[in-house]
């Protein structure tokens, strides 16, 4: 990736994975950019965003007077400081709501939780879903923070600066921070343009160290970030002291999603049982973002839709949802279900999966070549555990597990399988770790060892056990 600009007064551009020649001009006088064989595009799994894997060029006009990309980041700093100070005031009425909100508050971090929910639940946004009709025609034009929280309605950014100013009025040091959804864009700030930090979120310092927050996003805990603002640099508005802050990134067992399975599997191969599976982290994040809108009915069939992908016949009952509608609580999710055809008889021998969970998956990798490199959106866990009571007459004929996966400092896959005795019941136990405390992003020639790491992993869930009837 190159970022070359060309210094002519207010016009710039950058070139993403092309070269660029030399900028010309036409009889007419205007400029001429060209880039040369410039091949199709085709879409990979778990791909780098678009923007990042795509040949483009960016063409803006900006005044940049600054020698290096510290003193223009500075200068950008600056002005976001100027500006954003301009509408973030604090008087007595603000200050009389901060110490309401934070009365009785045992920590920092719980003061700074209740400011945050203050202004989820008494500061409606003009453009979101909770408001009415006759609400937006009544509200009034916000000046600054003060009107915000006398109106109680404002767009996005208005609530985020409203939650700075009752931070300020707190006794806390708030700024505006800017940075980029890495989503759309892995930006890095040798790319001297304020164009790619189209973000922003409230800084405030606790014990020294900046915590992030984002208002205006109900699917997450206070103090948590999408994960498409994790792990990337922000810009930390000041008016003496700007710089760059990389957002922190939660672990892999912050997103995690545990899954219990209690079965009972018969004689003819038909499995049925109780399912439960709890997300949490990002996991949960992106869960309500698809979901957090729907009803019941509609959540329901999308499960059921994904459920009729992997198993031919079988029957659904008893759908539940819990932590919906809090973004401080994980998502849960409990089922009932039945599987005809789950095991498969021959004679006196059952075949059966234990990995409830995973069975008839694709793999995740298919192809044996890959042109771009790979992106995970963020590290995440998985903990299974599925007991099978086996039918009477029938007894496991060998409990050999598939052996580990290590890929060390990455991540690691294991599973254990035990008998339980009474009961016949097979305990299935299935830990999967992916991802360090970085953005997951490898290059091209890295395919193949991820390839083979979700292969090895892909091949030990397909791993089948033999029941045996009694003679």
């Amino acid at each position: 990736m190159t970022s070359d600009y060309v210094a002519w007064p207010a016009m710039r551009y950058l070139p993403f994975r092309c070269n660029v020649d030399t900028p010309t001009r036409d009889r007419e006088g205007f400029y001429v950019l060209t880039i040369h064989n410039v091949p199709p595009f085709h879409d990979e799994p778990f791909m780098p965003p678009e923007y990042n894997a795509k040949q483009w060029v960016l063409v803006y006009y900006e005044e940049n007077s600054k020698s290096n990309a510290d003193q223009y980041w500075k200068g950008v700093a600056r002005d976001i400081y100027n500006d954003y100070n301009l509408k973030v005031k604090v008087n007595s009425d603000v200050k009389s709501i901060a110490a309401e909100v934070t009365a009785g508050a045992k920590t920092e971090e719980e003061k700074i939780a209740r400011l945050a929910e203050y202004c989820r639940t008494k500061l409606k946004d003009i453009n979101g879903p909770d408001i009415t009709t006759e609400e937006k025609e009544a509200a009034k034009a916000n000046k600054n923070t003060v009107d915000v929280l006398n109106h109680h309605v404002g767009n996005s950014q208005d609530i985020n600066y409203a939650f700075a100013a009752l931070a300020t009025a707190a006794g806390y040091e708030a700024r505006v921070a800017r940075l980029s959804n890495r989503g759309i864009f892995l930006f890095d700030p040798s790319m001297q343009s304020a164009f790619f930090l189209n973000s922003y979120d409230i800084a405030i310092k606790l014990n020294d160290k900046w915590k992030f927050f984002d208002i205006s996003d109900r699917n997450l805990p206070a103090g948590v970030l999408s994960w498409r603002e994790e792990g990337v640099p922000a810009l930390i508005a000041d008016r003496k002291e700007p710089g760059f802050v990389t957002t922190p990134l939660l672990t892999s067992q912050e997103s995690n999603i545990a899954r219990i399975a209690d079965l009972k599997l018969s004689s003819e191969g038909v499995l049925e049982g109780d399912v439960r599976e709890i997300l949490s982290g990002n996991r949960a994040e992106e869960w309500r973002e698809q979901y957090g809108l729907m009803n019941e009915a509609e959540r329901e069939d999308d499960l059921r839709q994904q459920l009729k992908a992997r198993f031919a016949q079988f029957e659904m009952t008893g759908t539940k949802f819990t932590g919906t509608d809090d973004a401080s609580k994980a998502i849960g999710v409990r089922y009932h279900i039945k599987i005809d055809g789950y095991a498969q008889r021959t004679g006196k021998r059952l075949f059966l999966s234990p990995a409830f969970f995973q069975a008839a998956m694709a793999a995740r990798f298919s192809a044996a070549t890959r042109q771009l490199p790979i992106y995970f959106a963020y590290p995440w866990s998985e903990m299974d555990t599925v007991n099978i009571q086996l039918p009477e007459g029938f007894a496991l004929d060998h409990a050999d597990a598939p052996a580990p996966v290590p890929f060390p400092p990455i991540g690691n896959y294991s599973v254990k399988i035990l008998v339980k005795q009474p009961g016949n019941v097979i305990e299935y136990h299935r830990q999967l770790v992916f991802g360090s405390d970085k953005v997951l992003l490898f290059d091209t020639p890295a395919y193949p060892a991820i390839k083979e790491i979700f292969d090895s992993i892909h091949e030990a869930d397909g791993h089948m056990l033999t029941l045996k009837a009694a003679q």
